[in-house]
């Protein structure tokens, strides 16, 4: 839900639909089964590329929507591959119908998620970190994870809830889901000093500012490394800043591909 339908998609490079064969599907946490996500791919012309950001959706939407960040991102991030995978449509209960989604929701209020398939959907997502370096050579830590929405709730349960370390994690218009079940003693160790970044419009009419604020501290408080950026223009889909919002995501991916 990040950048919108009115955006053209990339002519600049091979993009393909579907995912390459992947391993049998494991047990997530509590049993459920990992899913594999079908995936759109833009790779970088004509190089090899070093590294990958995944790319995931909100409710309701698809990975077509965001297919610009790549060709955004291109003049910045010249071998870096682009992997949008797309959730599977689902019954979403405080939606009243179904609708493309990583995981059920209750209510549209932290703690109402559905955890035995938040923590599959971030499983699934972790599975496609792996098939990069069993693919393609790209290690984990040069991996970045990106989600929008109910995307970056996605995003944040690997970065606090998988044993993979990834190069980064940036959760935009989103919330820290299942708040009161995370403390120290059960977080994954992987990701302990992997750097987080929030983004957040001030007049998000969906998920407010202040829900953002209390998921940041929240993780603060577990010893992660978060920085939250405000746009004081920005609504659920931060459109209104769009190129201040891009050009921050590509300064992170930047700073924390070049530690690797």
């Amino acid at each position: 839900m990040l950048l919108i339908n009115e955006f053209k998609r990339p002519t600049s490079q091979v993009t393909s639909t579907g995912s390459p064969p992947q391993a049998p599907a494991q047990p997530a946490t509590g049993g459920a089964q990992v899913p594999i996500y079908q995936s759109i791919t833009v790779d970088p012309p004509g190089v090899t590329p070093d590294s990958t950001i995944i790319v995931l959706h909100g409710l309701d939407s698809r990975p077509e929507d965001l297919l610009i960040i790549s060709t955004i991102s291109r003049t910045w991030l010249p071998r870096t591959r682009f992997l949008f995978p797309r959730a599977p449509v689902a019954d979403v209960t405080y939606y009243g119908k179904r609708a493309a989604s990583w995981f059920n929701v209750f209510e549209r209020k932290p703690g109402r998620e559905d955890e035995q398939e938040l923590r599959a959907a971030a499983a699934g997502i972790a599975r496609l970190v792996r098939e990069e370096k069993r693919l393609r050579n790209i290690p984990s830590e040069r991996v970045i994870v990106l989600g929008m929405s109910q995307g970056g709730a996605v995003a944040l349960t690997l970065y606090l809830a998988e044993e993979i370390k990834v190069g980064g994690v940036i959760g935009a218009a989103t919330w820290l889901p299942i708040p009161t079940k995370w403390n120290k003693s059960n977080l994954a160790a992987a990701n302990a000093g992997t750097n987080l970044l929030m983004q957040h419009g001030d007049r998000d009419d969906v998920i407010p500012v202040q829900e953002a604020i209390d998921s940041m501290r929240k993780v603060r408080s577990l010893g992660r490394n978060v920085r939250f950026i405000r746009y004081p223009r920005g609504g659920h889909t931060l459109a209104e800043e769009i190129t201040k919002v891009a050009m921050d995501i590509i300064a992170f991916v930047k700073i924390q591909l070049g530690k690797v």
